[in-house]
């Protein structure tokens, strides 16, 4: 939902959130949930997210997917702290900031992620350079990073950098 709250229309099929909470606080977690209308989509949820870092859910009525990260990390913390709340359909929602979605789109670096790297951030101005950027200091060591090293070397204005993928 964050891509399309920026402006880049497409469809989606699911919803995914990133929420700060303890391993011990998971099924007081999961009963708020749960009288909010969300269940498990698994058996064993609750196991699959102490090892996997991820809550699976759905909201019962329309099945829609709700995939629930965990954030433990230093960077999620502030992607957390530093969110824009948007209206959508009358419902105040938390996104991340421009550059921290990015970092959460290239760590995931599943198709779809990635498309949406190229869609979004190809040819912008999003201050990745910078060396305390969570880009900067993040993206390395992720699967995706070809493609954000692409899109930096753009930024910079290096007149030898490969296109944006996808381009």
């Amino acid at each position: 939902m964050a891509v399309i709250a920026l402006g880049f229309p497409r469809t989606t099929v699911d919803i995914d959130a990133t929420v700060w909470v303890t391993l011990d606080d998971l099924d007081a977690l999961v009963g708020r949930l749960e009288r909010a209308g969300i269940e498990p989509r698994i058996g064993g949820a609750i196991d699959f997210a102490n090892a996997n870092r991820v809550l699976l859910m759905k909201h019962c009525d329309s099945r829609v997917p709700i995939d629930i990260s965990l954030a433990v990390l230093p960077f999620e913390e502030e992607a957390i702290a530093h969110h824009r709340v948007i209206d959508v359909g009358g419902l105040r929602t938390a996104i991340p900031r421009v550059d921290d979605l990015l970092v959460y789109k290239l760590v995931a670096s599943r198709p779809q992620d990635l498309r949406d790297v190229r869609s979004c951030y190809c040819g912008t101005s999003i201050p990745c350079g910078s060396p305390n950027s969570p880009i900067s200091t993040t993206l390395p060591r992720c699967p995706g990073w070809g493609i954000c090293s692409a899109f930096t070397s753009r930024e910079r204005g290096s007149p030898t950098s490969p296109p944006c993928p996808g381009s």
